[in-house]
């Protein structure tokens, strides 16, 4: 009986152990629905937020407000497309008129040269000089200036051509006197000649002028074949041009 008595009992304790080992299981998967509940009610709350927001958004009234924003906004773009075919129409023109001037520019240039050609560098003393010697040599000058304001008409030319004879004259009088302590203690590296702000060859009478193209150009020349600095290319032309100084004094 001892032994039939302890039997159940251990049966008992068994049940007992199941019985609480169910209800731990089914305590967790109340747990877990809880918390689904609580997330299912927390994103059905953002919904019926989110519902009356749409429900003023939709309604009639915000509805018409937003169609008089868009029509507003659709006039505005429309103003400013007139706006800017007028501005369109106005560049065009701007260009037209700055392409006439250039082409003014480019024959009046030719006439300019032409004339510099017929009446100077056919004289022996020019023969030798390049176009851009003359180019620099008068560019300056007030005569000059009228010349090619007035068009170069054949009138003016005459006036002009007896005018610059005389300037001629008077610049070979005074290319007799070089400035040889400037050139002597010209800085040749200075970031005026190397940029090519100024050249030497305005200076042999003491003055400032304007850079020469050929000087320039030459320098230019002698950097890319010898593969040197600006700089240095500009002692060698400088140089030359010194040399062609003392030979013809």
């Amino acid at each position: 009986m001892d032994k039939i008595n302890q039997k159940f009992e251990e049966l008992e304790r068994k049940n007992e152990i199941h019985k609480r080992i169910d209800l731990r299981l089914e305590n967790t998967k109340l747990k877990e629905s809880l918390k689904k509940k609580e997330k299912l009610e927390e994103e059905l709350g953002m919904l019926k937020s989110e519902y009356e927001e749409f429900k003023k958004i939709a309604s009639p009234e915000t509805v018409e407000q937003l169609k008089e924003e868009t029509q507003k906004k659709n006039e505005e773009i429309e103003k400013l497309k007139i706006q800017f075919k007028v501005g369109a129409s106005e560049l065009e023109e701007s260009f037209a008129r700055i392409k006439n001037l250039e082409d003014e520019y480019k024959k009046l240039k030719e006439k300019f040269e032409g004339f510099l050609r017929a009446n100077f560098l056919k004289q022996e003393r020019y023969s030798d000089k390049p176009l851009s010697f003359l180019l620099t040599a008068f560019e300056d000058r007030k005569e000059l200036q009228a010349e090619i304001k007035g068009g170069f008409t054949e009138k003016n030319n005459l006036s002009s051509s007896t005018k610059l004879s005389a300037t001629l004259s008077e610049s070979d009088e005074e290319e007799k006197e070089i400035n040889w302590d400037y050139l002597n203690n010209l800085d040749i590296e200075s970031d005026e000649y190397k940029n090519g702000v100024r050249c030497y060859c305005g200076e042999i009478k003491g003055i400032t002028a304007k850079s020469c193209e050929s000087h320039k150009a030459k320098a230019k020349s002698l950097a890319v074949s010898k593969k040197i600095g600006m700089a240095e290319a500009h002692k060698i032309v400088f140089a030359e041009f010194k040399e062609d100084l003392e030979s013809e004094v």
